[in-house]
Parts: structure tokens; sequence; C-alpha cells
């Protein structure tokens, strides 16, 4: 999702987790890519997308909408 330029707000209230979850897992994920800012996930991730199975599942393939807030 932040690669399709999500924001770690909407990723958090779709997973259900708090945006400081979200911002930290992200920066293990820059780490491991060897990158610094989220403007560099699409094409570091360029490559993986190409070597996936051609009937494989791909994350843009994956519908996406945003959750409402709950109802109290």
């Amino acid at each position: 999702m932040a690669s399709r330029g999500v924001q770690s707000q909407e990723i958090a209230k779709h997973l259900v987790l708090s945006v400081r979850t979200v911002d930290n897992h992200l920066q293990r994920i820059y780490q491991k890519l060897g990158i610094t800012r989220r403007s560099q996930l699409p094409s570091a991730l360029a490559p993986m997308a190409a070597d996936a199975p051609a009937g494989g599942a791909r994350a843009d393939a994956v519908g996406w909408e945003p959750v409402p807030a709950r109802q109290r």
C-alpha cells in the first residue's frame, strides 16, 4: 500500500494498527531494501514484481479501499 502512495494513517486504519507501528515496519523495510524514503519503494520493489510467477498474486492486483471509521 505504501508503494502505491497510501499514507501511513490510512494503512494503519485499514490494518487496525497504530500509525507508529506502520512507520516502524516501513523503516525496517527501508533498511532491508537499502532505501531511505517512501518515494523509493516502487523502484525498489519493481524487480521483485518482475520475478513473481506468472499466475501468482501481485500486490497491485489486490483491491484496497479505506475502512470507514468505527461507529460507537
